[in-house]
């Protein structure tokens, strides 16, 4: 079986052709693509997190993404439980001209149990001559229950580590 491809034909503003774009570059175009990222020096077994509240009104599809100087594990948790929920942090419209999100992240939260392991993927290593490098998810993790909330997780597996944390996300059709 053959690839899938979705697509939607745009006009270009300078030549008046029609262009097709794949599903996931349309959104971007449409301003219902936001990102956020994350950046942190870790120490050994330290993590960074994001908490994700996915719109109540829209189906929102989620990517994560994480490199790492050296090892690292990324890992995405559904119905985490916290103590404090941190702070909002501000997505970013990839459509510069684009509005806010209606799904929630916060950082810097305390958390109390990670949830359901619902995905986890190993970056870099600190063997050898072997270094970094960086993962993530290359599909989307739709949400379609409202209240569920995620968790995403980067824990360093070596000291004074790089990372960065990345999550994009797009919010389409209502629930």
């Amino acid at each position: 079986m053959g690839i899938v491809s979705f697509h939607n034909l745009v006009k270009d503003d300078l030549s008046g052709a029609f262009v097709e774009l794949d599903f996931e570059h349309y959104n971007i175009h449409r301003g219902v693509t936001w990102h956020g990222v994350k950046k942190a020096t870790l120490a050994s077994g330290a993590s960074t997190v994001f908490l994700f509240r996915p719109s109540t009104t829209l189906v929102t599809h989620l990517k994560m993404f994480g490199t790492s100087q050296l090892e690292s594990e990324l890992d995405l948790f559904k119905n985490p439980e916290y103590s404090a929920s941190g702070t909002v942090f501000t997505a970013s419209n990839k459509l510069t001209s684009g509005g806010d999100p209606t799904s929630i992240i916060r950082h810097s939260a305390t958390i109390t149990a990670s949830g359901t392991l619902l995905d986890s993927y190993m970056i870099g290593s600190s063997g050898g001559a072997g270094g970094g490098g960086e993962g993530g998810s290359r599909n989307e993790w739709p949400n379609d229950v409202p209240g569920t909330e995620y968790l995403i997780r980067l824990r360093s597996g070596a000291n004074t580590n790089l990372t960065s944390l990345l999550i994009e996300f797009y919010e389409s059709g209502d629930i």
